[in-house]
């Protein structure tokens, strides 16, 4: 909620269960400019597989996302 009243942006998901969802919604979602995930996301993928997909697919390349934060405990890590 805190992000919602800070930011202006549009929230495209809030409470993804799994990796390959994220996926799905940036297949679909290309304006997206800043993805932030939680390292303990669950899903088939490793933060390592997940991470090359998101900075690699054909689909997600094109769309405009050019922000990842990956929050692990009490950090956060910017990946390019």
């Amino acid at each position: 909620k805190k992000i919602k009243e800070n930011v202006i942006a549009n929230i495209v998901g809030t409470d993804i269960q799994y990796k390959e969802a994220v996926i799905e919604i940036l297949e679909k979602n290309e304006k997206v400019k800043l993805l932030i995930l939680n390292s303990i996301l669950p899903g088939e993928l490793d933060i390592y597989e997940f991470i090359n997909i998101l900075k690699y697919n054909k689909q997600i390349k094109s769309s405009l996302l050019s922000h990842l934060l990956i929050y692990t405990n009490t950090n956060f890590h910017y990946v390019s």
